[in-house]
């Protein structure tokens, strides 16, 4: 089939490399892009900016079937005195 949805957390931000090229040279489109605004779809902070890692890249023959996309928060913003690191403690 042609309908692939490449989903799930690709360490990659919308504006990096990896996730460009599957725009740019692949033909996917970045759904959470194209339904909602990158600063409302945020799923994590780091050092008070606020970015997403997770995405849902649709292929061309995919992207006309689906109808709406909306960011589901599961990750917590984590208190910096509650991290691994000791820079803040």
């Amino acid at each position: 089939t042609d309908d692939i949805l490449i989903i799930g957390d690709l360490n990659s931000h919308h504006y990096e490399t990896p996730i460009q090229t599957l725009i740019t040279e692949f033909g996917y489109t970045d759904m959470i892009d194209k339904f909602s605004s990158k600063e409302m779809s945020s799923s994590y902070v780091y050092m008070g900016l606020a970015s997403y890692l997770d995405h849902a890249l649709a292929s061309s023959t995919l992207m006309s079937k689906i109808t709406m996309v909306k960011a589901w928060k599961i990750n917590a913003d984590e208190n910096n005195v509650l991290d691994y690191n000791t820079e803040y403690k």
